[in-house]
């Protein structure tokens, strides 16, 4: 019986040579070493019988009395090499303190190229034993959801146009390379290997097999794309649409009076400095805003342009005719801000101005600036402009004031509930120190009413009222008082007294868009569609180049019924910042 065995034989679907230590199947090709043989022959001589540990020690080493421990690590060799498992056995079956049992009876036969071999496994199951099918379902659903991801957040957190595709790409080069990964690798004794299927992978060893294939598919995809990107570039999406709208959509009309306050430069990098250069240029902002006849374009879209943008990327990008810049150094109690007024069209300058002022009021400086810039301003603008009737000016604590501006920041950014709850807290802080401050008042009054429809919190809309009353009662003429008592009304339905609101802050500062698209808001509840399409136009036409207004108006298109105009003012907003 032995030497028959020994010529080969028959294990299931396994041919087994004894001799070569070799175990062939479909798919399969293993080596045995030969003690863990000497085991499996003295298996196969008692087929379905249970053979003794000594017995087993005996054939194998000559020595009944042998290391169990030798014979169990045999035992796993032999496994390991007919691909078999002792939770569920298919070949030999360990009967606890009594030995082991081969299960399947040994055919001898000639040689294994003689004999036929089991049909080759399916490709679908080769495909699902390999770990090829899960790997690939876990990279196309976390794909999927990366995609979904960067298409809802990489345009707010500024990155550039290409990343959203970047990632698109990633995924698509990955798939093959992640089929590629499973298919050929497996995951043994804590490091990966070339699969050569001599066992199917141990349990947990097919999670930790997917995972590695899954990290190291995109991983490689990672370094092909971005190697892509820096040889060739990546075309943004919108490119295409925007180079066609040329001859669909025309480009928007400039006015002559049109003007963008960019960001001032911080010279020193100060959080001092910063926050006086931001104030600085909002306050010129606001102030022009308040000119009549002048058209100014938003602080958000104003500011997202990088720093140094060439005048024709201005103009391009916000649509103006004139853009504002400036810079400011401050050196312990000195001050010394540059300001410059450019035409976008030739780049030139029509004034530059220089101021060096001891910084010894705050506010005082901050307000002389901005008088003499809006006044040089008005005189290169001509008699086309005219006066504002009065003046809304403010004085607060410098604390308090570098606490307002950082929650006006955080207000304008994207909002989450995270950011809401940092503005309500900077506000506060700011109030804190000046209780008397009528924009922190009015400031933390909108915050509230953001944070009412973020959580449905009625306390939300007392505390919102409490601040708006405040803030009345600490300036009543200040335009930003009545935008935020509008957008309590309007959100709390109170749609007469928020359109009374609004109307009050556009009397007291005719630009301030926010109070326009607040009243839009309030005539489309009140299905006043006319009057609402007015306000949206209107505001369009106190900020060119602002896409979020053109797309408010699209969006009021659709939700009318207005398919045709909805298209038309998406392909604008489209081609204002694809």
């Amino acid at each position: 019986m032995r030497e028959k065995l020994l010529q080969g034989f028959w294990l299931g679907e396994l041919w087994i040579e004894p001799l070569t230590g070799t175990v062939t199947g479909a798919n399969r090709k293993a080596h045995v070493p030969p003690r863990a043989i000497e085991v499996l022959l003295c298996l196969a001589r008692q087929p379905g019988e249970i053979v003794s540990r000594s017995d087993l020690l005996a054939a194998a080493w000559d020595d009944p009395k042998g290391s169990g421990e030798a014979l169990s690590h045999a035992v796993s060799d032999l496994r390991h090499g007919l691909g078999d498992h002792a939770d569920t056995p298919e070949f030999i079956q360990t009967v606890p303190r009594r030995g082991y049992r081969l299960l399947q009876e040994p055919r001898p036969g000639g040689d294994a190229d003689a004999a036929p071999l089991v049909p080759q496994m399916p490709l679908w199951q080769e495909l699902m034993k390999r770990g090829v099918v899960q790997a690939s379902v876990v990279f196309l659903v976390t794909g999927w959801l990366l995609i979904q991801v960067a298409g809802e957040t990489f345009a707010n957190l500024g990155l550039p146009a290409w990343s959203v595709p970047f990632v698109t790409y990633v995924v698509v080069a990955g798939f093959p390379v992640v089929v590629l990964l499973a298919w050929f690798l497996e995951f043994q004794q804590g490091r990966m290997t070339i699969d050569r299927d001599a066992s199917t992978p141990r349990k947990g060893g097919g999670l930790m097999r997917n995972y590695l294939a899954v990290c190291g598919a995109y991983l490689i995809a990672a370094v092909g794309v971005s190697a892509y990107q820096l040889s060739v570039g990546i075309v943004a999406p919108g490119a295409a649409v925007v180079a066609n709208s040329n001859n669909t959509e025309p480009a928007l009309v400039i006015e002559p009076n049109s003007v963008a306050v960019l960001r001032f430069l911080n010279i020193d990098g100060e959080e001092r400095a910063r926050i006086f250069s931001d104030g600085l240029a909002e306050d010129v902002l606001d102030r022009l805003a308040r000119v009549p006849g002048m058209l100014v374009s938003s602080r958000t879209d104003a500011w997202s342009l990088p720093a140094g943008a060439s005048s024709a990327d201005v103009r391009r990008r916000l649509r103006v005719a004139n853009y504002l810049e400036g810079s400011v150094r401050l050196d312990g109690d000195s001050l010394r801000v540059t300001v410059q007024l450019i035409d976008s069209e030739s780049g030139f300058h029509k004034f530059s101005r220089t101021f060096t002022r001891e910084l010894v009021e705050f506010m005082e400086v901050q307000k002389e600036i901005t008088d003499l810039t809006v006044a040089n301003m008005r005189i290169a603008f001509e008699a086309q402009t005219q006066p504002w009737p009065f003046d809304n000016d403010f004085e607060t604590d410098i604390d308090a004031y570098v606490l307002y501006r950082r929650g006006r920041e955080v207000f304008d950014a994207p909002l989450t509930l995270p950011l809401l709850e940092q503005a309500v807290q900077y506000f506060r802080d700011a109030l804190t120190l000046d209780p008397h401050y009528a924009a922190a008042h009015a400031g933390l009054c909108r915050a509230n009413v953001e944070m009412y429809i973020a959580v449905s919190e009625s306390e939300r809309i007392t505390a919102a009222e409490e601040s708006c009353a405040s803030a009345l009662l600490a300036n009543p003429n200040l335009f930003m008082v009545f935008t935020a008592l509008g957008d309590l009304y309007r959100q709390t339905n109170r749609l007469e007294l928020a359109e009374l609101a609004y109307r009050n802050a556009l009397e007291r500062n005719s630009n301030d868009v926010d109070a326009m698209m607040g009243l839009a808001r309030v005539f489309g509840k009140q299905n006043r569609l006319d009057e609402a399409e007015f306000q949206h136009r209107h505001a369009m036409l106190a900020q060119p180049g602002n896409w979020r207004l053109v797309n408010a108006l699209g969006t009021f298109y659709f939700s009318t019924g207005q398919f045709a105009e909805a298209a038309a003012a998406f392909r604008q907003v489209i081609f204002l910042d694809p």
